[in-house]
Parts: structure tokens; C-alpha cells; sequence
């Protein structure tokens, strides 16, 4: 529904960062495969 979509979103754009090793190297990955140099 949208109000529940609304409430996801908001979540979503108000969380920190993850700090976490492996989360912040598959956000790496994730940019290498999106320059086409997976």
C-alpha cells in the first residue's frame, strides 16, 4: 500500500551508513559492476 511504501522510503533515506566491512565492499562491488569493471 502506499502508506506502508511511504513508511519503507522514509526508513530508508533517514538510515546511517553501514560501517560494516562487508556491507561497504558490496556497495563497492555493486559501483565497479555498474562501470562495467566487475
Amino acid at each position: 500500500s502506499a502508506p506502508l511504501l511511504k513508511e519503507i522510503l522514509d526508513a530508508w533515506f533517514t538510515a546511517e551508513a553501514s560501517e560494516d566491512a562487508e556491507d561497504r565492499e558490496n556497495v563497492a562491488r555493486v559501483g565497479r559492476l555498474d562501470a562495467g569493471r566487475a
